[in-house]
C-alpha cells in the first residue's frame, strides 16, 4: 500500500488535468447509463404501443446520448494518456537525475542491464498501470453505484440477483493481485538480469570475438531468456486462470437475471422494456467487474516495478557536501597525500595503504606500478568519487572533504584511460566539460 501511495504523489502536480479527466469521466458515465432506460421506454412505448413517432424520438435521443459519450470519452482518453506519459517523464528524469548523484562505489555493485530496465521497462509497467488505474478504477466505481441504485429503484429482487457475484468477482480480484505480485517482481528481476547479459556483449563485443567466445556467451544469454521466459510463463498460467473465473461469474448473473426476469415479464410483474433495461445493466456492470482482473494485473506489476525503482531513488549517496563545507574559488594546485588508506566495499585487503606524497604546482608526477597497485584509485581519490577510508588528501592547504563536490570537481581535469565518444558530433566531444 505504501508504495501505491508513494505511485500517487506523481499525480499531485497535475491536479486540474486529473479534474478534467473525472468531469468527462462522470459525464460519459451519466450518458451510458441513461442509454438503457431511454431503450426500455422505446421499447414499451414505441414497439409494444406500436407509436412510431416516440421510437423515432427514442432513437434520436440514443444517438445524441451516444455523441455526448463518445465526445466525453474522447476527452478522457486523451488526458489519461497524457497524464500517464507525463508521469513516465517524470520518473525518467527523476531516475536519470539520480543516476548522475550516485557515487562510483554504487556503480561498483550495479549492472547496467538492471539499471537500465529500471528507467525503461519498469517506468513504462507504471505508465500504463496509470492509463488503467486512471480510468478504469473510478469509471468501474462509478458504474456500480450508479448501477446499483438504478437496479433497486427499478427491482430489488432482480437487482440481487443480478449483484449476486459480485462479492466473489471482488474478493478473487483482490486475491489474485496480492498473489501474482511476486511472480512479476520475478519477472522484472531475470528482465534486468537479460537485459545486462546483453549490454554486456554489446559493450564487449569486441573482447568475445577476440577469445572467441561467442558460443558461450549465446549459451549464457539463451540460459538468462529461458529463466525470463518461465518466469513469464508462470505468470501467465495464474492471469489465464484469473480471466475466465471472472467471466464465468459474469455470466451466472446475467443468466439469473434472464431467468427471474423473464418470468416476471410473464407473468406481468415487470415490462419487457424493463427487463431488456435490466439485462444491460447486468452486461454494463459485469463489463469493468472484468477489467478489474486487467487492473488488477496492471497494478501487481506495477507496484513490483515501483518497487525496483524507489530502490534506486532512496538510495542515500555515500559522498556528498559535508555541513559548513565551502567553495573553493581558485585553485594553485598542490596535492598532498597523507598517511592515505583505502579500501573498496566488500574487497577483503585494502587497496591503499599509508600514502604519502606531495605533488607541487606545475610538478609533474607519474604513478608507475602493476595492474591493481592502486594508480587509478589515487587520481579517484582527489576529486572525492570515493573517500579515503584512512588520513587524509588536501589541495592547497585544505581538506578535500571541506569543499563542495561541484566547485572541487570544476577545478579538476581528467583524461581517462578508456576512451568514450558520446552520440553527438566531434566537436561536441572534444568540447565536453
Amino acid at each position: 500500500m505504501q508504495t501505491g501511495r508513494r505511485i500517487l504523489t506523481y499525480l499531485k502536480p497535475y491536479k486540474r488535468r486529473l479534474a478534467v479527466i473525472y468531469v468527462a469521466l462522470f459525464g460519459g458515465v451519466v450518458m451510458q447509463l441513461a442509454i438503457p432506460l431511454v431503450l426500455a421506454r422505446a421499447i414499451d412505448g414505441g414497439i409494444i404501443d406500436r407509436d412510431f413517432t416516440f421510437l423515432w424520438q427514442a432513437a434520436l435521443a440514443i444517438v445524441g446520448l451516444a455523441l455526448l459519450q463518445g465526445l466525453f470519452t474522447f476527452v478522457r482518453s486523451f488526458y489519461v494518456n497524457a497524464l500517464a506519459e507525463q508521469i513516465g517523464f517524470d520518473l525518467r528524469n527523476e531516475l536519470y537525475a539520480k543516476f548522475q548523484d550516485l557515487p562510483f562505489a554504487f556503480y561498483d555493485r550495479a549492472q547496467t542491464g538492471q539499471l537500465m530496465s529500471r528507467a525503461t521497462e519498469d517506468v513504462n509497467s507504471i505508465r500504463g498501470m496509470m492509463m488503467m488505474a486512471l480510468r478504469a478504477l473510478p469509471h468501474a466505481v462509478a458504474m456500480l453505484i450508479g448501477i446499483t441504485f438504478i437496479l433497486f429503484r427499478t427491482d430489488w429482487l432482480l437487482a440481487l440477483v443480478a449483484l449476486s457475484t459480485m462479492p466473489l468477482l471482488v474478493f478473487w480480484s483482490v486475491r489474485f493481485g496480492i498473489g501474482i505480485r511476486p511472480l512479476f517482481l520475478k519477472v522484472q528481476q531475470q528482465f534486468g538480469t537479460m537485459t545486462s547479459t546483453l549490454q554486456e556483449n554489446v559493450a564487449g563485443g569486441r573482447v568475445v570475438r577476440a577469445f572467441a567466445q561467442e558460443q558461450s556467451e549465446s549459451n549464457r544469454f539463451e540460459a538468462d531468456l529461458e529463466e525470463l521466459f518461465d518466469r513469464e510463463l508462470r505468470a501467465a498460467k495464474q492471469w489465464s486462470f484469473n480471466y475466465p473465473l471472472t467471466l464465468m461469474l459474469s455470466g451466472l448473473s446475467l443468466a439469473g437475471v434472464l431467468w427471474l426476469g423473464g418470468y416476471q415479464v410473464l407473468t406481468g410483474r415487470i415490462t419487457l422494456g424493463t427487463l431488456v433495461a435490466f439485462e444491460r445493466y447486468t452486461t454494463l456492470l459485469n463489463e469493468p467487474i472484468r477489467w478489474l482482473g486487467f487492473v488488477v494485473n496492471r497494478i501487481a506489476r506495477a507496484l513490483a516495478s515501483a518497487e525496483r525503482i524507489f530502490e534506486i531513488l532512496d538510495t542515500k549517496p555515500a559522498i556528498t557536501d559535508r555541513a559548513g563545507a565551502t567553495p573553493i574559488a581558485a585553485m594553485q594546485g598542490e596535492v598532498r597525500f597523507e598517511r592515505v588508506g583505502f579500501r573498496y566495499a566488500g574487497a577483503s585487503g585494502g587497496a591503499l595503504h599509508g600514502v604519502d606524497f606531495t605533488a607541487a604546482p606545475g610538478q609533474v608526477v607519474a604513478l608507475v606500478g602493476p595492474t591493481g597497485s592502486g594508480k587509478s584509485t589515487v587520481t579517484n581519490l582527489i576529486p572525492r568519487f570515493y573517500d579515503a577510508t584512512d588520513g587524509r588528501i588536501l589541495i592547497d592547504g585544505r581538506d578535500v572533504r571541506e569543499l563542495t563536490l561541484a566547485s572541487l570537481r570544476r577545478h579538476i581535469g581528467i583524461v581517462l584511460q578508456e576512451t568514450f565518444l558520446f552520440s553527438v558530433t566531434i566537436r561536441e566531444n572534444i568540447a565536453y566539460g
